[in-house]
């Protein structure tokens, strides 16, 4: 498993709050009051998706809080969408703009600027931003006259998360399928005025946004889905490490349950194999340090499930469950023997179909064997000063270790070979007219070093190179056909011979 992550920082969307002077009463006396109007206008960015139910880009409610010179909330304006709003200014007086965009309901219960910089924006994470995605913006101004505008830039206080999935690692053998993709130990609330927050306690973590269907499906045809989550700078908690394997909670001590992970949970199936896998990954800048999601950036993942990681066992990255195995692989011959300057070829069997395998030895090399391999066909190769005798095993593995064969490979000295035939019954005794069947087997047996290294008998009765024939001492008493068929016609005891492959081999006729 692979997790590949490239980082677009810091993208900020400008909301423009024009300000345009009229005549309204003035907050504090003397001087010109000048009256602000405020109207919102924004820049598109990238797209949304479901679980965000409003468009990422879109406000569906504003409050903007403005302050003086000594830290007062001066005027406080919220818009649940009625939208320019208006608040209250004084000409040559310098203002500080606090905006904040799409919190569900009117804030309450701020009376100064530093209300404003310990407010703490809380998510129901559960909900996913139904209201839109949280923006705050800070901007100090002064008026200067009656007619004056003024600009806010808005920044999201949630990383984007745009997920990949490649199948490419998986396609030699079976396929992988998604059904679930969710964040989890995501922040659930963050102070919008102040950057580089995390979270210092785990109970303010929890499960996070999720990919609905229609996301999945995106997912599991190669597209991309994204995901929200309020910003986390938990930093480079692991520092010097370049193993991706190692960012795991063992390694982080207390702050495993602070820092955001993503995890998908899905099946794999191929002929005779499937199950499923659960893989996690912690998120940042890198895959092996940084534990970083910054507020307004885009973060860009491609996930890469491996067959060669799969069943990992009492890994946090990768857990298996529930799984199936009903293949099997055997050689087609269990010894086998190749000549000193010969070649000899092995074929794999696969049931219930083909899958990856990977060949290994012991001892081949040594002995002077070396095997090659084109499909599913495995040659042998003898050195011509290979070491007579000797022998080494070669193997067979599936592609993720769980099934294998073997076949021991041995150096030939020189074969011999021994035919013999041999007809049965060996006696057959019969009255005038009836008839027995005689039956010619072929045994031929193959030597190494004067040691029987193989058998094979053959019925060779009614084939077209036998041949059965009478004794003189038996052709008054009885017939035999070219298939070994005894017929008695008279009285007597004779001989039924049959010689094949340069053997031959006798039965004893009996008529009475």
């Amino acid at each position: 498993m692979e997790l590949l992550i490239t980082i677009i920082m810091k993208k900020k969307v400008p909301i423009i709050l024009l300000l345009l002077a009229t005549l309204l009463s003035c907050h504090k006396e003397g001087g010109e009051c000048g009256g602000v109007r405020v109207s919102f206008t924004l820049d598109s960015f990238s797209l949304s998706r479901s679980s965000c139910l409003t468009g990422e880009d879109e406000i569906t409610a504003v409050q903007l809080f403005v302050t003086d010179a000594d830290g007062d909330i001066v005027d406080d304006v919220f818009s649940g969408g009625g939208f320019p709003v208006s608040f209250k200014g004084r000409v040559g007086e310098t203002y500080r703009l606090y905006a904040f965009a799409n919190h569900p309901s009117e804030i309450t219960g701020l009376s100064s600027e530093a209300d404003i910089l310990g407010w703490e924006y809380s998510a129901n994470l559960s909900e996913h931003f139904p209201c839109g995605l949280p923006m705050a913006g800070v901007k100090e101004w002064t008026v200067t006259g009656r007619d004056a505008e003024v600009s806010i830039e808005l920044t999201r206080l949630v990383a984007k998360l745009l997920l990949t999935l490649d199948k490419s690692l998986m396609s030699l053998h079976g396929n992988f399928t998604a059904d679930s993709v969710r964040l989890r130990n995501c922040p659930s609330r963050i102070r919008p005025f102040a950057e580089g927050q995390k979270i210092s306690d785990a109970a303010d973590a929890g499960d996070g946004d999720v990919a609905g269907e229609e996301d999945l499906a995106v997912f599991n045809s190669g597209g991309s889905v994204c995901f929200y989550v309020l910003e986390n700078m938990q930093g480079d908690l692991l520092p010097g490490n370049g193993d991706p394997w190692a960012k795991t909670p063992e390694n982080l001590s207390s702050k495993a349950d602070l820092c955001t992970y993503l995890e998908v949970e899905g099946s794999y199936s191929s002929p005779g194999y499937s199950g499923r896998d659960s893989y996690r990954m912690y998120l940042g800048s890198d895959n092996s340090s940084n534990f970083d999601l910054r507020r307004n950036s885009l973060y860009r993942l491609t996930f890469i499930p491996s067959e060669d990681n799969m069943r990992k066992e009492g890994n946090w990255k990768i857990t298996a469950s529930d799984w199936t195995d009903t293949r099997s692989m055997y050689f087609t011959s269990s010894l086998l023997n190749v000549m000193p300057g010969k070649e000899m070829s092995l074929e794999l069997k696969f049931s219930p179909a083909d899958f990856g395998y990977v060949l290994s030895d012991s001892g081949l090399s040594d002995v002077g064997l070396s095997y090659s391999a084109i499909g599913n066909t495995v040659t042998l190769s003898c050195a011509e000063d290979a070491q007579i005798g000797k022998s080494g095993l070669l193997t067979a593995t599936s592609w993720d270790g769980r099934v294998e064969t073997s076949c021991t490979v041995r150096v030939g000295s020189g074969r011999t070979t021994l035919s013999e035939l041999s007809v049965t019954p060996a006696e057959v005794t019969l009255a005038v007219g009836e008839t027995a069947q005689l039956k010619a087997m072929y045994r031929v047996s193959y030597y190494e070093d004067g040691v029987p290294v193989n058998v094979i008998d053959f019925d060779v009765t009614s084939d077209k190179e036998v041949e059965w024939s009478v004794g003189k001492r038996g052709d008054q008493c009885f017939s035999i056909s070219p298939t070994g068929l005894v017929t008695a016609l008279s009285a007597g005891t004779g001989y039924a011979f049959c010689t094949y492959g340069g053997a031959g081999s006798s039965s004893t006729i009996k008529v009475k």
